[in-house]
């Protein structure tokens, strides 16, 4: 009973080996938690952009329905205008704000 007593008091740590193993695991699993958010951003953009795509074609059949003719610029739909009896109507959209990061691609508020 005293040996075994004297022998656990002599594994104090872990060994080189189990720490290695550790760490291995640490960094498979960040790796997959890199992975799975990179998707989830990929995938978040991409729903932005189909509902946008969505808000303009809302916004382009609501003019042509009001105005009886398609917007030929995206301005168009941002503005007031005039339809065929004198009402002002409009904006159909949002207004559109430069992102200075990106270039000069074009965000719309819906």
């Amino acid at each position: 009973m005293l040996r075994r007593l004297s022998g656990l008091r002599n594994h104090r740590g872990f060994t080189l080996i189990e720490l290695m193993v550790v760490v291995a695991v640490i960094g498979i699993l960040a790796t997959l938690a890199v992975t799975i958010f990179a998707n989830v951003q990929a995938r978040a953009r991409l729903a932005k952009a189909q509902a946008d795509l969505r808000a303009v074609a809302s916004a382009v059949t609501t003019y042509q329905a009001r105005l009886g003719v398609l917007p030929a610029t995206l301005n168009e739909l941002t503005t007031t205008v005039a339809d065929v009896s004198g009402l002002t109507v409009g904006p159909f959209l949002g207004g559109c704000r430069r992102r200075p990061r990106r270039g000069p691609t074009r965000r719309c508020t819906p």
